[in-house]
C-alpha cells in the first residue's frame, strides 16, 4: 500500500496514523493492566479488613445471648 503512494508527504502522514494508532493500543493495554492491578489490590485490601474484624481463637460462647442485658451504646 505505501508503495502506491508517491508523495513522500501522504507516505509520511500514512506512517503517522499507523504509529499514532500504534501508541494509542500499547497505551489503553498499559492502562487496562494498571486498573486490573488496582482493581486486585483494592479486593486484596477489602478482604484483608474483612479479616481483621475476625476475632482468631473466638467460638459461639462467646457470642452474646439475644435477649441478655447488653449495654446500648447509643443511650444518653
Amino acid at each position: 500500500m505505501i508503495r502506491k503512494l508517491r508523495s513522500i508527504v501522504a507516505r509520511g502522514i500514512l506512517l503517522l496514523v499507523v504509529v499514532a494508532g500504534l501508541g494509542f493500543g500499547f497505551m489503553a493495554a498499559a492502562m487496562g493492566v494498571i486498573v486490573g492491578a488496582l482493581l486486585l489490590l483494592g479486593f486484596r485490601l477489602a478482604l484483608s479488613a474483612d479479616a481483621a474484624t475476625v476475632r482468631w481463637g473466638s467460638s459461639d460462647k462467646d457470642a452474646p445471648v439475644e435477649g441478655s442485658a447488653q449495654p446500648n451504646p447509643m443511650a444518653i
